[in-house]
């Protein structure tokens, strides 16, 4: 009877210690042979605000091992290059801009590649290269062309020539040959006038008048172009023909005086070649008169009733010789 009247109050303890558990918002774990019981409502707090962001961490710095290199001809028109040299960490994650620059800080371009004009001719050129990497410091390095931009050698479109018939007295003349681009006005030629191949001395000019010494011979020229006191080009320019006999400047003669018998008359010869020889023939009705080879003549007796004419001959070294005869003049 005792044993029976402890158990329900054994029971009713357990029970007394679920609610006050529950009553405090413990969970217990509840079982088969409990008295189920709701959840307690959950409370929710807001989460406390973040923290300052860290700092960005500090740059890697970034240094150039081997200089970049400017290569090229370095003359107007051609391509200059520079390379980006080697660094302290790989190219593939390297980024690189180029600016070229010339003597006076003036930018003349940007990028990898540079083509000089006339005007940088003279000047040598410096590339700012620099290089930037995520997380590195950026770098930077200046170099300098190894030698100053020089002008390009214009191409020649047209080659010298003689102008001319090769002839004893008749001026020949060289054309100057042809180049291209605004540099023609820089280019200067000297000559030299050869004759079969030996050069004549003093025939250094643009022109060259063939004397008696070139009669049967061949004259050219050799042409030596320049550029800035530099030698672009030697050539030959070559005449087609042997030198021919000159053509003399001839006058027909006319006698002076009145034409009597006992009157001395006098040969007027005109205009002829400078340097020209003359000899003279008087004539009497178309024959020659024995013993008249000069300039004068006293009219002879025998004159009477005839026509007198005068003949000039003019001779000069590598010319034709030429004979001009004056009008006819009646004797008394």
């Amino acid at each position: 009877m005792g044993e029976q009247l402890k158990t329900p109050a054994v029971r009713l303890g357990i029970a007394g210690a679920f609610a006050a558990l529950l009553m405090a918002g413990l969970a217990v774990p509840a079982h088969a042979d409990e008295i189920s019981q709701p959840a307690p409502p959950v409370t929710t707090y807001p989460t406390a605000p973040a923290g300052p962001a860290a700092a960005d961490a500090e740059l890697k710095p970034l240094t150039n091992d081997t200089e970049p290199v400017v290569t090229g001809t370095f003359i107007t028109g051609s391509v200059m290059k520079v390379t980006a040299g080697t660094w302290s960490e790989p190219s593939d994650p390297l980024t690189f801009t180029y600016s070229w620059f010339s003597p006076d800080g003036k930018v003349l371009a940007s990028g990898p590649r540079f083509t000089p004009g006339v005007s940088d001719v003279g000047a040598t050129v410096t590339v700012l290269v620099t290089a930037t990497a995520p997380g590195y410091d950026t770098a930077e390095v200046r170099v300098t062309a190894p030698k100053p931009v020089t002008l390009r050698d214009p191409a020649q479109t047209r080659p010298p020539y003689i102008q001319g018939t090769p002839t004893v007295g008749k001026a020949l003349t060289v054309v100057p040959g042809l180049w291209a681009r605004n540099e023609m006005n820089v280019v200067r030629e000297s000559y030299l006038w050869m004759r079969d191949g030996v050069t004549i001395p003093g025939a250094t000019g643009r022109h060259y008048t063939p004397v008696a010494a070139d009669l049967g011979r061949k004259i050219d020229i050799w042409v030596t172009s320049t550029l800035n006191d530099r030698i672009l080009k030697t050539q030959g320019a070559f005449s087609s023909a042997k030198v021919a006999a000159g053509t003399l400047t001839s006058s027909t003669p006319t006698i002076v005086g009145t034409v009597k018998a006992g009157n001395v008359l006098t040969v007027k010869r005109g205009t002829w070649t400078r340097g020209t020889s003359f000899k003279y023939r008087w004539l009497r009705n178309g024959v020659p008169i024995s013993g008249a080879w000069y300039s004068t003549y006293k009219v002879r007796t025998a004159d009477r009733g005839t026509k007198l004419t005068v003949s000039v001959t003019g001779s000069k070294a590598g010319y034709k010789t030429i004979t001009t005869t004056s009008s006819e003049y009646p004797a008394s």
